[in-house]
């Protein structure tokens, strides 16, 4: 979807990139899955995914377009 909706809009200047979160350590994370960090020692910070959403609304990713990026901290089981 982050593709197709990239290529409509392209030709209008707009950027289009999807961030897709692992888990992330806040209240409502912790009050749904128990201790959180205790239990997953890299669970991502809230300033950690604004950065990379900061970077991708900046000029710096200008040629960044139609993508997903994974922000998982390395929680993604393949990487266990």
């Amino acid at each position: 979807m982050t593709e197709s909706v990239a290529a409509e809009v392209k030709q209008y200047g707009i950027d289009v990139n999807c961030i897709c979160p692992g888990g992330v350590d806040t209240e409502g994370y912790r009050q749904a899955f128990g201790k959180g960090k205790a239990e997953n020692p890299r669970l991502m910070l809230p300033e950690e995914i604004a950065e990379l959403a900061v970077f991708l609304a900046s000029d710096a990713s200008s040629s960044i377009t139609g993508t997903a990026v994974d922000a998982f901290g390395g929680t993604n089981p393949l990487f266990s």
